[in-house]
């Protein structure tokens, strides 16, 4: 997956990666995915973590470039063989990294 390069495309890849893991949720717990219940704390602190970062780039807080993985990034790379959708969290730090426009 491609890193998004404009604040507003960083903050739909967000927005996208809020929706996928509330969906996995969804999915464990209506379709009774037993052998996911372990990383439902993971899930739930990455959801934590996305509106956080999607409310500091909103408000102007968020700084790019830094030096530093997002928040989340390390938690997602150590559950990443159980989220599909792992190339959303990359592309993100990929671009927080090189920042955007």
């Amino acid at each position: 997956m491609e890193a998004p390069k404009t604040v507003n495309a960083f903050v739909d890849l967000i927005e996208q990666a809020i929706f996928e893991v509330k969906d996995l949720l969804s999915s464990i717990e209506y379709d009774e995915l037993r052998e996911y219940d372990e990383f439902v704390p993971a899930y739930q602190t990455l959801i934590e973590q996305l509106a956080q970062l999607k409310r500091a780039v909103t408000e102007g807080g968020h700084l790019f470039a830094d030096g530093t993985d997002l928040a989340f990034y390390e938690l997602a790379k150590q559950n990443r063989r159980s989220m599909p959708y792992y190339t959303m969290f990359e592309a993100l730090n990929v671009a927080h990294h090189a920042g955007v426009e």
